[in-house]
């Protein structure tokens, strides 16, 4: 059925008419209409061949700037040869100005290219990184494939300065350069206004839990012959972001691998498997500085994170709250006085039923995972990972929490 005011806004319809949404069931377009003629008050946005179909996709198409000299139009040369003076400097760009839009590069193009932007990385990351640019067809001065360098740092004890003991490269994709991988196996489209923040629901369903250290995000993808394919992404809240001041912000990062684990599962052994990672190439830049956490000397693990979604930080709402330590000392002689009694804590396992409480709950109070994450770990300093790792008893607490919170 089209889709009504009830769902959408008529701006937000229109918007979608714009930029070229088409019909989720047989690809052609949306318009937005008046519903009366179907007996429906508002504006409706439906496919132009059925109002019975329902839901709106999104294809991917190529950017003007996404494809080689060759496929270009107008002097897209001389524009990419001054972003590239710009990212990487005159006297570089000069050098490597025969390679900003080509397409395809051989090994030892690809090579040239990146020992003259990241000259300090080792033979080996350039070697793979180069075979990944030929086997791929991809380039690094159109901003697809990136070399970090991180630097594992140590206090010198005399001068009490940090001192660099080794810096190690990371190889990540674009997410721009997965897009365009995934292309070239055929054409996709992105489904129910994906990617975007998982719902509650959407989390009970996939993870069997509810999130409450990290972002989560979820793309749906769709191609031509109705295969789909579901990819999520989580970024920590306790982690920043590159490019934060240029408008990039933790839901984004989560989106973006999110898109990548979609993409993946669409277009199976189609991707580097070298490659773990992603970044949105708009927020990063080309030979990069070297990401190092200055308090400690440790390499920052935010280029690279682990991708399991089983396996999230041990971190809620942007602080680690360490669970009380058994002391090591005999604790100190008590008093004759007999203590009073305390109730005996249920200390079993919240059940999947419970947790789904939970999450009407949270609906129902308008709260968010993060404000609940907030209650549970930095107001009742019960150091949770994830609302499955609640007991029985802080359950009953949670829920006269959300209770409250609900105006019960």
């Amino acid at each position: 059925m089209a889709i009504t005011e009830q769902e959408m806004s008529h701006e937000q319809m229109k918007l979608h008419e714009s930029k070229g949404f088409v019909c989720k069931v047989c690809g052609a377009p949306v318009l937005v209409v008046w519903g009366g003629s179907y007996n429906i008050e508002g504006y409706l946005l439906k496919c132009c061949k059925s109002i019975e179909h329902t839901g709106v996709a999104r294809y991917f198409k190529l950017g003007v700037m996404d494809t080689p000299d060759g496929l270009n139009i107008g002097n897209m040369s001389r524009i990419r040869r001054r972003n590239l003076e710009k990212r990487i400097g005159e006297e570089k760009a000069t050098a490597l100005a025969k390679y900003s839009g080509a397409g395809y590069l051989t090994k030892e193009e690809a090579t040239e290219i990146i020992t003259t932007v990241w000259p300090d990385a080792s033979k080996i990351e350039v070697l793979k990184a180069s075979i990944v640019c030929a086997q791929y067809g991809l380039n690094p001065l159109m901003k697809h494939l990136y070399l970090i360098p991180f630097d594992k740092k140590k206090k010198n004890e005399k001068t009490g300065q940090w001192e660099t003991v080794s810096t190690t490269y990371a190889m990540v994709l674009g997410i721009k350069a997965s897009r365009i991988i995934a292309r070239r196996r055929g054409e996709y489209a992105y489904l129910d206004d994906t990617p975007r923040i998982m719902t509650t629901e959407e989390q009970m369903k996939i993870f069997g839990e509810v999130d409450v250290a990290d972002i989560c995000a979820i793309t749906r993808l769709q191609d031509r012959k109705g295969n789909t394919a579901i990819g999520t992404g989580r970024w920590p809240n306790s982690q920043t972001v590159q490019g934060a001041d240029k408008g990039n912000n933790k839901l984004n990062m989560a989106m973006i691998r999110s898109e990548r684990q979609a993409l993946e599962r669409l277009f199976p052994d189609s991707f580097p498997t070298e490659v773990k990672d992603v970044v949105d190439e708009r927020f990063q830049e080309i030979g990069g500085g070297k990401q190092v956490d200055t308090n400690t000397g440790e390499i920052i693990e935010t280029a690279r994170p682990s991708l399991d979604p089983k396996n999230p930080p041990d971190i809620v709402e942007g602080e680690l709250v360490e669970p009380a330590k058994t002391p090591e000392t005999a604790p100190a002689a008590t008093t004759a006085t007999t203590p009073t009694p305390e109730a005996v804590k249920d200390e079993s396992v919240v059940t999947p039923e419970q947790l789904k409480d939970i999450a009407a709950l949270l609906k129902e109070a308008n709260v968010t995972e993060a404000e609940l994450g907030k209650f549970c770990n930095k107001e009742q300093k019960w150091a949770i990972k994830k609302f499955a790792d609640l007991k029985a008893w802080q359950y009953e607490e949670v829920k006269s929490y959300l209770n409250k919170a609900a105006g019960k």
